[in-house]
């Protein structure tokens, strides 16, 4: 919700996590990162543990970093669906043209 990394050494007393959840799952800690794209947070990547405080700095760093080239291949990836849709679209027009040449053709 606040945009930016989340790290709890004892989730099921954290009220920021789901504390039935994590005693249900013997989880501890957690560490969730934001997935960015396009200047907006558009899903979190969640690490967990069964051991409080399991998570230091080379931890949520390592975290941050895979969550930002996690959000960088969501930016590939939009822009490579759309230059492939521009190409199917460049093709169909093409094909159109070469129809009504070729109808044309044998008209005249």
């Amino acid at each position: 919700r606040t945009g930016e990394a989340q790290i709890s050494g004892d989730a099921p007393n954290d009220d920021r996590a789901d504390r039935g959840l994590a005693n249900a799952q013997g989880v501890r800690s957690t560490a969730v990162a934001p997935l960015r794209h396009a200047g907006r947070v558009v899903g979190a990547l969640s690490i967990f543990s069964a051991e409080a405080d399991a998570f230091g700095d080379r931890e949520i760093y390592l975290l941050r970093l895979l969550a930002e080239v996690v959000g960088s291949s969501l930016a590939r990836a939009e822009a490579f669906a759309a230059m492939r849709a521009a190409r199917d679209a460049a093709e169909e027009a093409n094909r159109l043209k070469s129809q009504f040449l070729s109808t044309m053709s044998h008209e005249l």
